[in-house]
């Protein structure tokens, strides 16, 4: 019994967030973050997969409808509260909470109503589904639960204990991933998810005042809810760019295109982009706590970006590669062949996550360096180009792409490849040049940390594609599937020992580095 105690004492030492050394309590945290991405992540998508089977992409384009509702109001009242009070300079900010909880409250309860009587106008008018209706009243009430939440919830990310992180998140998730399930197998119902994602954010609502024993009270200091909105500001105007570009393509193909189409693009778009969402999770809730504490130190927040930038792009660039190999035989498997339509797709919106997920490092550098503006900025510009590109991608470009290449392409297809293009040029090039005046460092440092990961993932593709195309008459599809994941880790692993031995990538150092920090 003693052995196992000490064996759990110092397991409890190993991956609890405590130390002086932000590095240490950095790596932890990204531990933390990390775990609970994975695990969220695969209890969505398993969801995806099982609902998805037993609904059909009709009703998960009502949903995609009602998410896209629920987005858009958030993100256009998005007030930058959490973030405000992150970059916050002093450790304690529990004199401002009761004014953010005042602010988080009077915005949920204001979304919910906004919802309920703009409901109708949204289902039946911009999308031609009164079906949506309902479920659109429905999952506003999710808002108010979201209002309600602990301010104090704040303290998990900004002393990065990020322990708490995961039990607060995680609760939600497995009671959202169990309800939906037995409800759609139950009732065949698109009600599954709409339910599934109130409860959810009821579950953490309670877990908040659960995990943190501050008891907000109703107090409203207009001074602390100017020093708040003053940086927040920035915060909106980004939340309502990121809305138009990263979701404004979702309405113009549900509006132009159909219900159905909504869903495989939403759809594609989601299971391409996993590793991508996932890593940009882990980066901004690690990331900006941790170099906002060394926004006065450019070497070391020098230093401690390209270490994120190569773990970073270790870890997404091959997930991104792997499933532009492996998507036909993903979908046949685990989909059906009503999911087809949407492989194309799939594998295009993946190149576009294998750039977002590198160009993801690089926000959390301007939020902590007090340059929040420089991401509004960004994305005003990537607003302007898509509004043009998108529904004229849906109007003209197949007339375009058939003129020069002679091939036909779906709508989401289209839209895809405009997205892509966008990302290439030219916001990528503008992130980096700005990337490497606030760090100041050079282009060819950015380049050779993207460089070595591009082309041991670039290897591992060519020959998951080949080795699936071998196997592909002697196997089900299922068992290509499997075999294609199983050759993937390894050549990836093979070519990533090469270059780091032969070439002098630099990943043995860097994670001895992260170990070191495991360890205190």
């Amino acid at each position: 019994m003693s052995g196992i105690r000490d064996l759990l004492v110092r397991l409890k030492r190993l991956v609890r967030p405590s130390g002086d050394g932000v590095g240490e309590r950095m790596v932890k945290g990204g531990m933390w973050v990390g775990a609970l991405n994975v695990i969220d992540r695969l209890l969505q998508i398993t969801l995806l997969i099982v609902v998805g089977r037993v609904l059909g992409p009709e009703a998960l384009g009502l949903l995609g409808i009602a998410l896209l509702a629920v987005s858009a109001l958030r993100q256009f009242s998005n007030l930058g509260l959490s973030s405000s009070l992150i970059y916050n300079k002093d450790e304690n900010v529990d004199d401002m909470l009761n004014t953010a909880w005042a602010l988080q409250i009077g915005r949920g309860v204001l979304l919910a109503g906004i919802l309920l009587l703009a409901a109708p106008f949204i289902g039946e008018t911009i999308f031609s589904e009164p079906a949506a209706v309902p479920l659109l009243q429905v999952i506003g009430l999710s808002q108010v639960f979201v209002g309600l939440r602990n301010p104090a919830t704040v303290y998990f990310q900004k002393d990065l204990e990020f322990d708490k992180q995961f039990v607060y998140t995680l609760s939600g998730s497995v009671v959202q991933f169990v309800f939906a399930i037995w409800y759609a197998y139950t009732y065949e119902t698109v009600w599954a998810l709409v339910l599934a994602y109130v409860i959810s954010d009821f579950i953490r609502m309670v877990v908040s005042y659960l995990m943190h024993d501050y008891r907000p009270s109703f107090e409203f200091d207009l001074d602390h809810a100017k020093e708040i909105t003053n940086y927040g500001k920035w915060i909106t105007a980004t939340s309502i760019l990121y809305f138009l570009y990263n979701e404004g393509d979702d309405v113009v193909v549900g509006a132009l295109v159909s219900t159905t189409a909504l869903g495989f693009y939403r759809y594609a778009y989601q299971l391409s982009n996993a590793p991508a969402t996932e890593v940009t999770h882990v980066i901004s809730s690690v990331t900006f706590p941790a170099y906002s504490k060394l926004q006065d130190n450019v070497r070391q927040l020098r230093d401690a970006y390209f270490h994120t930038l190569q773990v970073t792009t270790f870890l997404s660039f091959p997930m991104s590669m792997g499933i532009i190999a492996v998507t036909p035989a993903f979908i046949a498997a685990f989909l059906g062949e009503q999911w087809m339509p949407m492989v194309l797709t799939m594998q295009i919106l993946a190149i576009y996550g294998l750039m977002r997920s590198m160009m993801a490092t690089m926000g959390p550098v301007f939020k902590a360096t007090g340059r929040p503006d420089l991401i509004a900025k960004f994305s005003f510009l990537r607003v302007l180009m898509l509004a043009v590109l998108v529904p004229g991608s849906i109007l003209y470009g197949q007339e375009l792409v058939m003129a020069l290449f002679g091939v036909e392409l779906q709508g989401i297809e289209l839209v895809s490849l405009a997205i892509v293009a966008v990302q290439i040029f030219p916001m990528m090039p503008i992130d980096v040049y700005y990337l490497v005046r606030i760090v100041e460092t050079s282009y060819g440092r950015v380049a050779r940390d993207v460089a070595f990961p591009l082309a041991a993932s670039v290897f591992m593709f060519a020959v998951v594609v080949a080795v699936g195309a071998w196997i592909d008459a002697y196997l089900p599809v299922l068992g290509v599937f499997v075999v294609q994941i199983v050759v993937g880790a390894v050549s990836y692993g093979v070519a990533a020992l090469v270059l780091d031995r032969g070439f002098g990538w630099g990943l043995e150092k860097n994670f001895r580095s992260v170990v070191a920090a495991v360890n205190g």
